[in-house]
């Protein structure tokens, strides 16, 4: 799996991201960075995730480049649609967020934007930087009132796009799109879609969140009013919520690869104006602005490079941080995205580099003979895809794809090696002597019988250099072929074997293709004698391109025609083409026009049909019949006054299909015709007629075609024509584009034809005025089976008119191509001599020099490169829609389409056909004087100017003190109304002094027209009639000449309506705010801290139980006024005194915390809780302080503390003495640990059973006969101690003999217990055997008795734990309802406190009640006593409280049936009905919605209730405007007022308090995002604590649109409440908001017009109040909804997962039929080469048993000569002679043995081939095996999604 993550790249306000896949990051983690601008703003940077370890730089795997902005250093590819002021300056105005008078501003965009120069100017190249280098904003800005705007980015390469960021000055668009082109703008493809209403603007583009990262979707969180500047808005490619699983595959290149962005807007926020109604006033409000744009992406590498370079390399240098677009490869890679690979580096194919594949390319292997190579895929599969590089051009006399082998005539010396540049050494072989003018074997390949550097003699010459003629030959000589005479045939040329020549004659006995006595002549249409089988080689010369077959005998040269060459006369010479078969074409545009009565047209034209206009008309039953008659006589004057002919000029455009030739097609009206000459035949001969056109209707037509001449056929061809052939009939059917004549005609040069078409209906009685056919062009196409190389049944004749046929070489030129055809190798060929033949060799491209780029064309058809806008074969014409034919082509005529009449232009001119009252080149403006165009309109300026603006008609240069949209009202500083006709004019306003005079205090004024009186606007700061005081929060002298109100220096901590807040001639400061003080309001109040020149005074956050009580009182505390911190009690610390000191406890006392005194041995540190002061003790310890010993101890603290592991079921408790450890056990349990019976007890521990009452007898006996032994022994003892105190001997006999006979008269108690044991022992027998068939039957029970109540139990847990659920749930609603959260520290910190007695409370309860007196141990152990006894009860109790419980079961799932079905009541009344598709509350995909125009629940109700508070908010609106004009009329009876006036000024005070209150709560809040934000985006942070943060936030879920943000308004009241400072500001805010209203309230109560609307106003609210309440309801009960639907979702997400499994078993199963049938070819290419080395096998073999055979005769006759040697030849050279023979005999047997091994390794090969064979067929049943599984699992597959679809 592939991970996406988004490194942040913050400075200052922006956010840039840069986009890496997983395998583009080397690290363990990293920060995700997502921008909520819907969060107030807040920048919030998410959690990372971990990567795997993924491989560093280029060399281990692949590489990326950087990311960056790529509008850096790209301002000249950056446009816009509209700029302001770019024809001149513009007005525009800023609304909101201004504090100045002057809201209005001019754009100058004439210039380019120069800080010191031309700062007005708004060019789209501003948005590049944010700022400019004096560090003042720059931005953009298109023109007041234009809603199409769009901002487009064309780029010189393909590069990785990520993301953009922008940040607009005005309000965000209320409707945009990003659109991307991936073809240079050939077409474009949406990202994304945006909205503040995306139902109602986009309808067709979903509004829900992203499924997939391809997903388009509209969102509506960028497109909101607020914020009104400063807004973003931020796009990411690949949201990192969608998970990626291969960045490779072609859906994610194709959402990253660009080469345009274009951001289209659509839409503006108008505040209110829903209608741009034209005036200045409105528009100029109303704009797009945009302070910066960032387009993050880097260049596109295919993972082979980590840097770019520019793609211009001639540019001397480059903007500072541009993203170029030319890789740096690496891999050995290259091109502009490192697309191919180096030169010299082919010998593998190009990849893509993967994370730990580099995919680098390999360097060829040409033995350092080159330097040049290319791919071949054909060796690469060939080599096992292994090697594919071809070496080119090898050097040092090397050939071979590796340069591995020398060339002919050369030879690899044995003691070098092939890569050394002196391995090919020339042969030495005599030219005369050896075959191939001296070549020799290149290398050794005994098997093949080749030995380097041996030479090849001629068939009469021998010896190592071929230097000596054979026995019985003379003559050697180069000329002769044989090297020998006298046999003086050529070798070439005579046929091997038999007799040479004859021996008389000598003639030679030549090969197929030579003549000559000696057989050194190639025939006639022959050349090249040479060895091959038929002695020479046809000159094969192309039957068109050369005059005849005929060729130079030594070099095969044909004889060309004209401007063909090549050795076969098949090329054509530069400059010059070969014509295609349509080259005879003749546009319908050029040809003459007739009408349907002309005599010049064939056959007769049919009557005119007169009812094709009242039929259309019968088909509207409102029109009357003398209308009917009236409107036919116009439709048909009309249709006849239409041309019968017209020419049709069509237009091309990059990426559309061009279906016509020439510069378009002919409009032929039902019976009209074209008249067509043809003069420029080329060859007599007969040419097919072929019409091509295209139909408007689905009817068939027919062309009557009429042929003549001027001269008669003089032609031995064309001279048989007779009239009877001139006359053709053709069917055009609508279904087809181009149709032949019957028959061919014969055409012949130098004579002039006449081609007549008449065009008509095809089977129709009368034609019809509105029925036209479009005609493209005739075309004379020769019919070549005329021409010679065709004619004839030999094989060459043949074999060209089948090639013809079989390459469908004739249809390639039969339709209209929409480029010039792609031909065959073949059809190319038979193209070129079809056109030599008719035009006696190739014919001159004559391109244009002014409309062409190059004096070459194409060498089939002749087409030259034309520059553009320029078209025809020889570019010398423009192109439809192009004027001005010249050295740069032609230009584009771009004429208007709303202005002009036609896209056409004159050709010379350009000037478009213009409309009335439009005029320019483009037909783009209006007259001078004029507006509005295309509706050009004349401007209307009230006489005050003469031009208007050409397309809002706004006037420009008013006179007489004017200014407006039609100068329709005065300049600031004027009065009066200077419409045209009024005959009043401005006059200055006395605001109190002139305009101009310095001592006016007002911008404008206006005359009241009741008393007639002029009323000033007073300038900021300024109030009264005549603007001569000063307003509140102003001071100053205004009353005097020059004097001026200057704002109170109150650090803007006052009120500036309160007239109060300072005095009014010193300015000294009065009422400070914000929790100031000072004289100047500088400085924070008691118990605030802060800076107070920022407002940003806070209070005090001490906790009081922690600070000194010296510093706080009215609970609350005072801290430092700069820092915040509070003074703390003894040992307590933190900024707000919130904790203890570490190593202490017990906060909130008086003299602070207590110490933990852990001690030091026994706990494990020194900390102890804050609350309950517990140490944290060692094992065996406890106590608060660790000083005793743990429970279940024992022992001595102070030495060591021992477990007493008393058993649980012999032991009381399991706590022994705390001193000896001995356990307290039970009654019959004994021992150390309570874990062995105590005597009178029988039985294994623990079921120690009570001894029988008889044993208590005998051992009361065996007990007093054991104290008797115990006081004889101790007798014996004292005898024997007194024995060794010198007693006599004798004595102490006579006395052992006295106690003998005193002991024989007492019974022996031995054989009397004896007795008595053993009786006993058979009582006690008797009753174990009872006991253990007791034990048996109690175990019984008890197991049964255990399983039963192990499932009571089970029921009893499900039972409690519903029960317990429903009373949380019900307790946590009693304790939030009655008891709400506490905002304050202290409160929450005694809730804590008190919970923690009650937890200790309960604690020591439960230890009471487990070990204590009468515990629960106790209790179960008499209950276990008992449980037999009542096991019989029990189990009837059993049964009877399960049918109870059952019982209670049925009734709560009826009480469950209920509460669905109150659920669904509720939910209708709420939301509306829901079932019928009528009913209103469905939408467009039967998806239903709560609440609708036509349903009747709560939401509709609300719905509609809000809207009446609208209207009645807008007549209060209403009501307010009057009330103020009423104000006005009052102000001569001030007097009466005052008190009215008193209270109204009371409450805008108040409203102005809550307003800057409503301010600095905002900014608190701001700064403690900023806080948040610093925080996060600081260097030092640590991880968690980011995670912690960034984990909270993350965890609002913001609304995805409108509908949503209900839903989200409790959820911020409950986050907002979590905030000490800001829930209190809230909740401040609120209360002054009340307070407002109350007061707005019963001001506007004092005017009788209100009081309805406010009655009717507060019942709504009501309303609202009691819908709010129904909702939250319903919402509580559609969440229990939500959570059985979560149930449903979990077991459909079950269902989709073995869906999922199925079907990935079933890619799985496809997958392995994939890899096998690969397998399979495997096997069968192994096969066929297996076989083709068994060939080779028996081909090496056969040659070398024949050469073993020649050996064999050449030992032979050694032998033979052996003898005659002995003679002539000494001892020595004999014995030369036998070493060479025996060398020779052992090189026999070597070649025997070679051929043997041979052999075997053929049989080898051989039984390899059957085991391939075997393991095929047994792969082809494997494989049908799997074919029919992969079958069944697919039909499994298939039923199981239909069951789960209907299950869905």
């Amino acid at each position: 799996m592939h991970r996406l993550l988004v490194i942040p790249c913050c400075t200052g306000a922006e956010a840039e991201f840069q986009f890496l896949t997983a395998e583009m990051v080397n690290s363990h983690g990293l920060w995700m960075v997502i921008i909520m601008p819907e969060l107030l703003g807040i920048l919030i940077l998410a959690v990372g995730v971990a990567t795997q370890d993924l491989p560093s730089g280029c060399t281990e795997g692949s590489c990326y480049p950087a990311t960056g902005n790529l509008l850096i250093g790209r301002a000249q590819n950056l446009t816009a649609t509209s700029t302001c002021g770019l024809q001149g300056p513009e007005q525009y105005c800023i609304v909101s967020h201004l504090q100045e008078a002057n809201k209005c501003f001019l754009c100058d965009s004439r210039r380019p934007y120069d800080p010191n120069s031309a700062r007005n100017s708004h060019r789209i190249e501003n948005i590049i930087h944010l700022r400019d280098r004096n560090g003042d904003a720059t931005w953009w800005q298109a023109a007041n009132g234009e809603e199409k705007v769009s901002i487009r980015l064309d780029l010189e390469a393909q590069f990785h796009f990520t993301h953009l960021i922008m940040k607009f000055k005005t309000f965000r668009p209320a409707a945009m799109l990003i659109e991307r082109s991936a073809d240079f703008g050939q077409s474009w493809k949406p990202y994304r879609y945006f909205s503040h209403n995306c139902t109602r603007t986009f309808p067709s583009i979903p509004a829900r969140a992203l499924q997939s990262s391809d997903d388009i979707i509209c969102e509506e969180r960028y497109s909101e009013l607020e914020p009104s500047t400063q807004g973003e808005v931020i796009y990411k490619v690949l949201d990192p919520v969608i998970d990626v699983k291969d960045p490779y595959s072609l859906q994610i290149q194709d959402l990253l690869q660009i080469t345009n962005l274009r951001i289209n807007f659509t839409g503006l926020h108008t505040l209110g104006d829903s209608l741009l109604d034209g005036r200045a006033e409105v528009l100029q409000k109303y704009y797009y602005s945009l302070y910066e744009l960032v387009v993050r992406g880097s260049c596109f590498c295919y993972g082979h490079a980590s840097e770019c370079a520019p793609v211009d390399t001639s540019a001397q240098s480059s903007e500072a941080g541009m993203v170029h677009g030319r890789c740096v490869c690496k891999h050995n890679t290259d091109g502009l995205n490192c697309e191919h690979c180096r030169d010299f580096y082919n010998d593998l194919p190009w990849r893509p580099a993967e994370t730990h594949m580099p995919h680098t390319c390999r360097e060829c292997n040409c033995n350092g003979h080159s330097r040049h190579c290319h791919f071949d895929m054909a060796v690469y599969l060939a080599s096992g895809n292994t090697s594919g590089g071809v070496c080119d051009n090898c050097l040092h006399n090397t050939a071979g794809r590796n340069c591995e082998m020398c060339e002919a005539f050369y030879y690899q010396h044995p003691a070098r090696d092939i890569r050394r540049p002196d391995a090919c050494v020339p042969c030495d072989c005599d030219p005369a002597g050896s075959l191939e003018g001296g070549a020799c074997d290149t290398h050794t390949d005994l098997g093949v019988g080749m030995i380097a550097g041996q030479c090849r003699c001629k068939q009469n010459v021998r010896g190592v250099r071929c230097d000596s003629c054979r026995d019985g030959f003379f003559g050697l000589s180069q000329s002769d072929p044989q090297g020998c005479q006298p046999c003086r045939c050529d070798q070439r040329g005579t046929v091997p074997g038999g007799l040479l020549c004859d021996q008389v004659s000598g003639v030679c006995s030549c090969k197929r293709h030579v003549t000559g006595r000696n057989c050194d002549q190639c025939m006639p249409e022959y050349w090249g004698l040479s060895f091959q089988m038929w002695g020479c080689r046809s000159c094969d010369c192309d039957f068109g391109g050369a005059y005849s077959n005929r060729c130079m005998t030594d070099s095969g040269q044909c004889d060309c025609r004209p401007h063909l060459h090549g050795r076969q006369c098949s090329e054509v010479q530069s400059g010059y083409f070969c014509a295609p078969l349509d080259l005879y074409r003749y546009e319908a545009e050029d040809a003459i026009g007739h009408s349907p009565s002309s005599t010049t047209l064939p056959g007769q034209p049919r009557p005119q049909a007169e009812t094709s206009c009242m039929e259309h008309l019968d088909n509207q039953l409102h029109i009357t019949t003398d209308q009917q008659q009236r409107a036919a006589l116009r439709c048909i004057n009309q249709l006849q006054q239409a041309p019968d002919v017209t020419r049709v000029d069509r237009e091309t455009h990059p990426g559309h299909t061009v279906s016509w030739t020439g510069s378009g097609l002919a409009r032929v009206r039902d019976g009209a015709g074209l008249v067509f000459t043809v003069e420029n035949v080329p060859f007599p001969m007969e040419y097919d007629i072929i019409l091509r056109y295209e139909p408007e209707s689905m009817e068939d037509w027919e062309a009557v075609v009429s042929i003549s001449s001027i001269l008669l056929p003089s032609s031995l061809r064309c001279g048989n024509v007779l009239p009877s052939e001139q006359m053709y009939t053709v069917t055009l059917p609508h279904n087809k584009r181009y149709m032949q004549t019957s028959r061919p005609f014969c055409f012949e040069p130098k004579n002039r034809y006449t081609v007549t078409i008449r065009f008509q209906r095809r089977g129709a009685a009368q034609r019809q005025l509105n029925a036209y056919l479009l005609s493209d062009s005739l075309v004379l196409v020769p019919r070549y089976t005329e021409l010679p190389g065709f004619q004839g049944n030999d094989s060459a004749s043949s074999q060209r008119r089948e090639d013809m046929r079989r390459y469908m070489c004739l249809e390639s030129f039969l339709t209209v191509p929409t480029a010039p055809p792609a031909l065959t190798q073949v059809c190319s060929s038979l193209t070129c001599s079809i056109s030599a033949i008719l035009h006696d060799g190739a014919l001159p491209c004559l391109c244009d020099p002014q409309g062409s780029l190059s004096v070459e064309c194409a060498g089939v058809g002749g087409q030259c490169q034309c520059k553009p806008n320029v078209v025809g074969r020889r570019c010398d014409t423009c192109a439809a829609g192009a004027f001005g034919f010249g050295p740069r082509g032609c230009i584009a005529c771009e004429c208007h389409a709303q202005g002009s009449l036609s896209p056409q232009c004159h050709s010379v001119s350009g000037q478009c056909s213009c409309r009335p009252g439009v005029s320019g080149r483009q037909c783009d403006t209006c007259k001078p004087g004029h507006w509005n165009f295309p509706s050009c309109q004349p401007c209307q300026c009230n006489g005050h100017a003469d031009h208007c603006h050409p397309q809002t008609g706004a006037c420009r240069d008013c006179r007489d003190h004017t200014t407006g949209h039609l100068c329709d009202r005065c300049l600031n500083g004027f009065y009066g109304n200077p419409l045209l006709g009024t005959g009043d004019h401005c006059r200055p306003c006395p605001c109190p002094g002139l305009p101009g005079s310095g001592h006016s205090n007002a911008d404008t004024c206006h005359l009241e027209p009741t008393s007639n009186q002029i009323v000033c606007h007073c300038r900021q700061g300024h109030q009264g009639p005549r603007c001569d005081r000063c307003s509140p929060g102003y001071f100053g002298e205004p009353e005097r000449q020059g004097g001026q109100c200057h704002p109170c220096r109150c650090n803007n901590n006052i009120d500036l309506q309160d007239p109060g807040s300072c005095d009014p001639r010193t300015g000294q400061c009065l009422k400070c705010l914000y929790n100031t003080d000072g004289p100047f309001c500088g400085s924070c109040s008691l118990g605030y801290y802060g800076n107070a020149l920022a407002k940003d005074c806070r209070r005090c956050s001490c906790v009081v139980a922690g600070t000194l009580p010296s510093h706080c009182s009215g609970g609350l505390c005072r801290c430092d006024q700069q820092t915040g911190a509070c003074p703390c009690r003894d040992n307590v610390g933190g900024h707000t005194c919130n904790e203890c000191a570490p190593h202490h406890w017990n906060f909130g006392r008086e003299r602070g915390c207590e110490a933990c005194d852990c001690h030091p041995q026994n706990s494990a540190g020194l900390r102890c809780n804050m609350v309950s002061g517990q140490c944290e003790c060692r094992p065996g310890f406890g106590g608060r302080t660790c000083s005793e010993c743990e429970h279940n101890y024992w022992g001595d603290p102070q030495e060591a503390c021992r477990e007493c592991q008393c058993h649980p079921l012999g032991s009381e408790s399991l706590q022994c003495d705390w001193t000896t450890g001995a356990c307290r056990c039970r009654e019959g349990v004994t021992g150390q640990h309570c874990d062995e019976c105590a005597r009178g007890f029988t039985g294994s521990f623990p079921k120690c059973v009570r001894c029988h009452p008889c044993f208590d007898q005998w051992d009361d006996s065996v007990c007093q006969l054991q104290q008797d032994l115990d006081r004889a022994q101790h007798a014996v003892m004292s005898f024997q101690r007194s024995l060794t105190h010198g007693v006599r001997r004798g004595a102490t006999h006579d006395r052992v003999r006295d106690l003998e006979r005193t002991l024989a008269l007492i019974p022996d108690p031995r054989r009397e217990h004896g007795r008595r044991h053993q009786l006993l022992s058979q009582a006690t027998d008797d009753l174990r055997a009872e006991t253990a068939m007791i034990d048996r039957q109690a175990m019984g029970v008890a197991g049964e008795l255990a399983r039963t109540v192990e499932r009571d139990g089970a029921l009893l847990q499900s039972l409690t734990l519903v029960e317990s659920e429903l009373q949380d749930i019900n307790a946590t609603l009693v304790r939030l309802q009655t008891h709400p959260l506490s905002t304050t520290f202290a409160d929450q910190f005694g809730l804590v406190w008190e919970h923690h007695r009650e937890s200790l409370a309960a604690e020591w309860r439960s230890r009471a009640l487990v070990w204590g007196s009468g515990s629960v141990m106790e209790l179960s152990q008499d209950t276990r006593e008992q449980a037999e006894d009542l096991l019989s009860d029990w189990r009837n109790g059993f049964q009877l409280s399960t049918t109870t419980q059952r019982r209670e079961l049925t009734q709560l799932q009826i009480k469950v049936h209920d509460l669905d079905e109150r659920v669904q009541d509720l939910s209708h009344k709420v939301c509306g009905d829901h079932g019928s598709r009528d009913s209103g509350c469905h939408g467009d995909r039967a998806h239903r919605f709560c609440g609708g125009d036509r349903c009747g629940g709560i939401v509709s109700e609300t719905a509609r209730a809000q809207a009446q508070v609208a209207n009645v908010t807008n007549s209060i609106t209403t009501a307010s405007k009057e009330l103020q004009g009423v104000a006005k009329e009052l102000q001569d009876v001030e007097m009466l007022s005052k008190g009215m006036r008193m209270k109204i000024t009371g409450t805008l005070q108040t409203a102005g308090e809550n307003r800057n209150f409503y301010r600095a709560s905002n900014k608190e809040l701001r700064d403690l995002i900023s806080t948040i934000r610093n925080f996060l985006s600081d260097e030092g942070a640590d991880p968690d604590s980011i995670h912690v943060v960034a984990q909270q936030v993350l965890a609002i879920s913001l609304p995805a649109n409108a509908s949503a943000r209900a839903h989200m308004d409790q959820e911020i009241r409950s986050r907002i409440s979590n905030l000490t400072h800001v829930r209190s500001i809230f909740n401040n805010t609120s209360h002054h908001v009340r307070q407002a209203g109350e007061l707005l309230n019963g001001a506007q109560d004092a005017e009788m017009r209100a009081n309805g609307m406010m009655d009717t106003a507060r019942h709504t609210r009501l309303a609202l109040n009691t819908t709010l309440k129904v909702i939250n309801s319903a919402e509580k009960a559609l969440k229990r909804n939500r959570k059985n639907l979560s149930s449903i979702s979990k077991t459909t997400s079950t269902v989709k997962d073995t869906i999922l499994d199925l079907e990935s078993r079933e890619v799985s199963a496809m997958h392995r039929i994939t890899s096998l049938s690969k397998e399979a070819e495997l096997l069968r290419s192994k096969r066929d080469q297996n076989q083709e080395r068994a060939h080779n096998a028996q081909v090496r073999a056969h040659r070398t048993t024949q050469a073993l055979r020649h050996l064999d005769k050449e030992l032979e006759e050694a032998q033979a000569k052996r003898a005659e040697l002995q003679d002539s030849v000494g001892a020595q050279r004999l014995g030369d002679v036998t070493e060479r023979a025996k060398e020779i005999q052992q090189r026999a047997r070597d070649l025997l043995k070679r051929a043997a091994e041979h052999m075997e390794t053929l049989q080898e090969l051989e039984r390899k081939f059957q085991q391939n064979e075997k393991r095929m067929q047994e792969q082809k049943v494997e494989l049908a095996d799997l074919e029919r599984t992969v079958t069944a699992v697919r039909d499994t597959i298939h039923e199981s999604v239909l069951q789960y679809s209907h299950c869905l």
